[in-house]
């Protein structure tokens, strides 16, 4: 019964945050989704006589989808309920102050975007937008001229893809360490972390292309190789040397088996992966974007003998290069995607521990509901425009996505901010109350600032 409440709570609380703030978030989605389009077309109308510029058009449409993504998380903080109703004079030990403060967006964009750029890289969401891009060459030149498409998995682009991750990873580091240097000039230091995160993103694209065609060409090698020959042959006699045993649902013992291996590479782990593991790093990522980033490297080795050398890590990375000497100095450079990128990340999502499993698993249902939900509603769509012509079929794509995203994406992301509030409220001891009672909505009053004085114990 607490179960069935914890759901029916949480989504009435997502739907009232969602009904409240839908104007602002429907406005940052539909200028992503221009952006992300525009991107798109325009690589695929450069094509490869020009696919640097190709490459780079496409990459500015990602980046500029991202950043609306994070102003949708980061327009809804007014709304929400533990950071305005928090006991006044109390401090919580571990809750940045970010997260009770209003932020400019600018500054949220510059220091969330990594985070979002390295779930995007790990999770494969890369390549969706790979296969996006795909779409709109296909669209546009159809499947007679693949080489002159703006992106292509073809061998012979290794080596441009190769060094355009190589290229676009010295110039962010360079930015970076200019950046510190620069750091008292707001103007020129937020320009120049513009200037990192381009390149940070035209890394993570070129990484995931060079990293694809590399794997192509591995396993082409591997599929003809002797061991992997015998790896095959050794399964396969292992399934014939079991019994032949019928079980109750039908099939054979060696049937079961094979069928049982299958679906556990291409179901259950792909289900885990995308079902439980991705909703959590949404989850976390929401958390980075309200201000849940104050995170250093030496958290990870408090305690331990590795501490001071963390300490002095840190240190360096401060002063990056100024005074530091050169070996910290590279040092720095060399771990600053995980400290400014995963850490964050995972340290973040320690938050929804905080909330207890019983609201982890409610949160999951609903990320799942709506996912379930945006499936049925394509296939509606689909069903519901009939059998057309491939030109309009490719026509009326952008459309269905933007319809189904204007509903289900803003859902999802009232959904990740209202997980945030209720797992912050557990964590700051703040007493919730629903959605539906009038203290909820957000008032004209600026958040009440903490002060530095430790909760009484």
């Amino acid at each position: 019964m607490r179960t069935l409440t914890e759901l029916t709570t949480l989504a009435v609380d997502t739907a009232s945050l969602w009904w409240r703030t839908f104007p602002r978030l429907f406005l940052w989605f539909c200028l992503g989704f221009g952006v992300h389009h525009l991107g798109q077309q325009a690589s695929a109308l450069v094509g490869s006589a020009h696919q640097l510029l190709a490459t780079m058009l496409f990459v500015l449409g990602v980046l500029g989808w991202l950043a609306c993504l994070v102003m949708m998380i980061h327009s809804v903080k007014p709304a929400l309920w533990t950071p305005r109703h928090l006991e006044p004079g109390v401090v919580h030990d571990g809750v940045p102050q970010a997260l009770f403060t209003s932020e400019r967006g600018i500054n949220v964009l510059a220091l969330a975007l990594g985070p979002f750029l390295a779930v995007y890289s790990v999770w494969g969401l890369v390549e969706d937008e790979v296969a996006d891009l795909f779409f709109a060459n296909i669209s546009r030149e159809g499947l007679t001229d693949p080489e002159g498409w703006s992106i292509s998995f073809a061998p012979d682009r290794l080596g441009f893809y190769a060094a355009l991750t190589v290229g676009a990873w010295l110039i962010g580091k360079l930015v970076t360490l200019l950046s510190v240097r620069l750091r008292a000039r707001d103007g020129v230091g937020l320009g120049l972390r513009i200037v990192a995160i381009v390149a940070d993103g035209t890394a993570v694209f070129g990484l995931f292309v060079a990293l694809g065609i590399g794997a192509g060409q591995i396993r082409e090698w591997w599929q003809g190789r002797m061991v992997s020959v015998w790896f095959g042959q050794t399964w396969r006699a292992l399934l014939d040397r079991l019994p032949e045993w019928q079980l109750w649902f039908g099939a054979t013992l060696p049937e079961a088996l094979r069928g049982a291996a299958a679906w556990f590479w291409t179901t259950l782990l792909p289900a885990i992966s995308d079902r439980v593991l991705l909703p959590l790093m949404w989850f976390a990522l929401a958390a980075t974007v309200f201000g849940w980033r104050e995170f250093r490297g030496r958290d990870v080795v408090a305690g331990t003998r590795l501490e001071p050398a963390a300490v002095r890590l840190d240190h360096a990375t401060g002063r990056a290069g100024v005074q530091a000497g050169a070996i910290p100095t590279l040092l720095a450079l060399a771990t600053d995607d995980l400290r400014r990128k995963y850490l964050p990340v995972a340290n973040a999502l320690r938050v929804v521990w905080h909330a207890g499993p019983r609201f982890m698993g409610v949160y999951l249902v609903l990320a799942t509901v709506l996912w379930a939900g945006e499936v049925w509603a394509s296939e509606g769509l689909v069903r519901l425009a009939g059998p057309q012509p491939d030109d309009v079929s490719f026509a009326l794509e952008p459309f269905y996505d933007l319809l189904l995203g204007g509903v289900f994406l803003t859902a999802s992301v009232a959904l990740y901010a209202t997980g945030v509030d209720r797992a912050l409220a557990e964590v700051t001891r703040t007493p919730w109350r629903p959605a539906r009672s009038p203290r909820a909505f957000p008032t004209a009053e600026p958040p009440q600032s903490v002060s530095r004085t430790m909760p009484p114990s």
